[in-house]
């Protein structure tokens, strides 16, 4: 049987519906994640049938309809879990497509141009609202077969509103957002955003790349123990996603760069001087939250 000229439904819409487009770890587990803890319709839409066919087959999503457009004609709030850029080019294509009332948010690890371009969409003729997001939760593994409804168990959301968002829909989201686990939930301008998260994660993603490619020899790994796969953890990331959320992030990612090897030329100064006061009070936490 041909899938993609089928549509398939699992019981009958009841109350909200809830959209997830794109079934990748973040998507999927928001999906598994609505399923665990909620009584919402889900609707799931992915560019890979497959992913889709699986979703439905485990029971995680309700329905898969033939099209976008009929899944966001039906759908009450639509979670875009979706790279920076096909964010807004999503947005810009389907635009007449959302249900009238709609709430639009999305996972995207950058916020201040897509709150820029949702700024813009505010006050449109069928009242669809468009809300900036970012759970701050993740993994080095990615795709639906890894997404998990325990990803999100007391991790952080961010939510980047502006000036046109209605605050039901905030309060709405804010809701669902803690009933699915997340620990808290907290409100912040999209420019704080990206400049917070050069340091909390693209930083740490660079970091943990590099000492992963700078690794002197295979021999190394007798002498590998819990610190060295804490800092590398991450290193192992989605090369096409990372490389995206840094360019799109460039001017605060070079900043924290600037400032870290400052640091780190601190370090190897006060090495080559075999100054012992200098590099301890380098490396010293000490009143250091």
């Amino acid at each position: 049987m041909n899938m993609n000229s089928v549509k398939i439904q699992r019981g009958n819409p009841i109350g909200v519906s809830v959209a997830i487009i794109g079934l990748g770890l973040i998507g999927g587990s928001l999906a598994k994640s609505v399923r665990t803890h909620t009584d919402h319709h889900i609707i799931g839409f992915d560019v890979q049938r497959d992913v889709m066919m699986s979703a439905l087959s485990e029971g995680v999503i309700d329905e898969a309809p033939e099209s976008i457009e009929e899944t966001l004609g039906k759908s009450d709030i639509v979670f875009l879990c979706l790279y920076p850029f096909e964010t807004v080019e999503f947005v810009k294509q389907h635009y007449n497509n959302f249900k009238e009332g709609s709430i639009v948010t999305d996972t995207a690890g950058l916020k201040e141009d897509i709150v820029k371009f949702y700024s813009k969409l505010t006050h449109n003729e069928k009242g669809v609202d468009f809300v900036g997001g970012h759970p701050i939760a993740g993994s080095e593994k990615s795709g639906f077969s890894n997404s998990s409804d325990r990803l999100f168990i007391n991790a952080s959301y961010v939510l980047t509103p502006h000036r046109g968002n209605r605050e039901s829909s905030i309060a709405q989201l804010t809701t669902l957002i803690q009933q699915i686990g997340f620990g808290s939930v907290t409100c912040m301008e999209a420019k704080a955003h990206d400049e917070m998260i050069a340091y909390t994660s693209h930083l740490p993603h660079i970091i943990a790349s590099l000492l992963l490619k700078n690794k002197p020899n295979d021999s190394i790994n007798s002498l590998v123990g819990g610190s060295f796969r804490d800092a590398t953890r991450v290193g192992h990331m989605n090369t096409a996603l990372w490389t995206e959320l840094l360019m799109c992030n460039q001017s605060n990612v070079i900043k924290i760069l600037e400032s870290f090897e400052t640091e780190i030329k601190a370090v190897q100064l006060a090495l080559k001087n075999q100054s012992m006061d200098d590099l301890s009070g380098l490396i010293n936490l000490n009143g250091i939250r």
